[in-house]
């Protein structure tokens, strides 16, 4: 999974860059001693700037499969890297689609 962080002007300016770096070390932590199926890229602007910071949790095959908006203290950052490490963990159980659309309707718990 892939999780996409806008780093245009306005998200930059919201947070965007203190995001990328939180969800960055995020994803060590959730990574340590596990092969590495979530990785961090900066993304460019999508014009959704009014509710950014802006994230996508994107995967190769299905394509942006939730986004996340106001991404801007490390909650929302934690909220993020869980949901992308649950459908990395279950990617690939049954029918993927239908797996993807389960979690993304769940709530998150939060630490």
């Amino acid at each position: 999974i892939v999780i996409e962080v806008c780093q245009g002007p306005d998200c930059t300016g919201l947070g965007g860059g203190a995001a990328f770096l939180e969800i960055e070390e995020l994803i060590q932590e959730e990574q340590e001693g596990k092969t590495s199926s979530l990785c961090v890229i900066e993304g460019g602007c999508r014009n959704f700037c009014t509710v950014g910071p802006n994230v996508y949790a994107k995967h190769k095959k299905y394509g942006t499969i939730e986004s996340f908006n106001h991404v801007n203290d490390t909650t929302k950052c934690e909220k993020v890297v869980q949901f992308a490490a649950t459908v990395a963990t279950n990617i690939g159980k049954g029918d993927n689609q239908t797996t993807i659309r389960r979690i993304a309707e769940s709530p998150i718990p939060t630490t």
